[in-house]
């Protein structure tokens, strides 16, 4: 937003000037003059250029960071801002806060540290709408001025109808020092009080003057300029084409207005077709409603046999379900029956050949038998045979013996 102009606002010479959000610019020529001139930024490249530009100034001092109530990350207090010092040394004092969307915790650290009254002059840019909800508005800063006690007048700006310049008039200092008698303010502290409300309202009706007169100069300079510019084309003889160019352009004018007004007869005339033919469709909207509804009616019918319906299906797909459970538990079982059929057979065959073999070796075994109970017999034959023919040679050696 373009500064105030701060030369038509002042009544003297400036003495303290201090720029919350003071951009690239800064207060401009009025820092020269002025006694000490604070300028407060925290964009680094804004005040990069700040600092170049106040270099040779030494009334100049330039902070790279944002005024809150406590110090933090790239915040500084308004204590750490101002001294008694500062304004000591004469001429008006004056607070500039351009930080638009940060101007409210601007205005409430400078008054929660206590310099805010001590400034003759303060001016606050402000928007109409916050563009988010950290941001302030004009409203809230008015909130804020009222729960303050304190008056505001707010101009709405040339450049951008969204940005508000809030003039807010310093507490009075008098009425807090001469108090007040049962809550009604005294006769003096009320004086002071519109006293410096008028002088408010004075300094931003200055500000406003100077402005229209720079716009009034401007548009002076320009009617001017349009003057002279038809006296060159009058003396040239150009202002009478431009006067059959503005003729021929004023008939082309009538004759667009006579279509455009046919136009919009036809216009009218469709717009009345339309509102037949919508006439017609919400007849044909109701009627399609009262079948819908009777559709829908029946539908519901329809919808409660088809949930019988489901359910039935649901509870034949579990019959199913169970079925193929069972079904697949007995093939399972038919699957392991016929394993231990094949481990039964296999065994059985290993069983007939076990016995096959063991038959076998029993008949062997009843042969060797045999063979043996023949062998066994010859030798008894045999063994009988000797033992009789040794009993007879034995008795007969006997008999011999006897007859010696």
């Amino acid at each position: 937003m373009t500064p105030p102009r701060l030369d038509t606002i002042l009544h003297g010479p400036p003495g303290l000037i201090v720029h919350v959000g003071a951009g690239a610019d800064g207060p401009g020529a009025l820092a020269r003059s002025a006694r000490t001139a604070i300028l407060i930024e925290p964009d680094p490249q804004l005040a990069a250029r700040l600092r170049g530009a106040c270099a040779s100034l030494p009334s100049v001092r330039l902070i790279e960071a944002a005024v809150a109530r406590e110090t933090g990350m790239g915040c500084i207090t308004a204590s750490d801002v101002l001294t008694e010092d500062d304004f000591a040394g004469g001429g008006e004092t004056v607070l500039l806060i351009d930080a638009t969307d940060d101007s409210l915790e601007a205005l409430d650290a400078m008054d929660a540290a206590g310099w805010l009254e001590r400034f003759d002059h303060v001016i606050v840019a402000v928007r109409e709408a916050a563009r988010d909800a950290g941001s302030t508005a004009r409203t809230d800063i008015e909130a804020w001025a009222r729960a303050q006690g304190r008056l505001m007048l707010a101009l709405p700006g040339q450049s951008d109808p969204d940005l508000w310049r809030a003039w807010i008039s310093p507490a009075n200092r008098a009425a807090h020092a001469r108090g007040s008698t049962d809550g009604v303010p005294a006769p003096a502290a009320r004086a002071d009080e519109l006293e410096a409300a008028l002088a408010t309202y004075r300094a931003a009706a200055r500000d406003a003057e100077a402005r229209w007169l720079e716009q009034r100069s401007a548009l002076l300079r320009e009617l001017r300029a349009s003057q002279m510019r038809c006296g060159e084309l009058e003396a040239g003889g150009e202002l009478d084409a431009v006067r059959r160019e503005a003729a021929e352009a004023e008939a082309r004018n009538r004759k667009l207005r006579e279509e455009l007004q046919a136009e919009l007869e036809a216009s009218k005339a469709r717009g009345l077709e339309l509102a037949r033919a919508r006439e017609q469709a919400e007849t044909a909207r109701a009627k399609a409603e009262k079948e819908l509804q009777s559709a829908r009616k029946d539908a519901g019918d329809t919808g409660r046999e088809q949930a019988a319906h489901r359910d039935e299906t649901a509870r034949l797909q579990e019959r199913v379900r169970a079925g193929a459970e069972r079904e697949r538990a007995l093939s399972a079982q038919i699957k392991a029956a016929r394993e231990d059929l094949r481990l039964a057979i296999t065994g059985q065959r290993l069983a007939q050949a076990s016995l096959s073999e063991l038959q076998a070796r029993y008949g062997a075994l009843l042969d060797d038998r045999n063979e043996l109970d023949g062998l066994l017999r010859q030798l008894t034959d045999r063994l009988t045979s000797a033992a009789n023919a040794r009993l007879g040679a034995d008795r007969k050696g006997a008999q011999t013996d006897w007859d010696h």
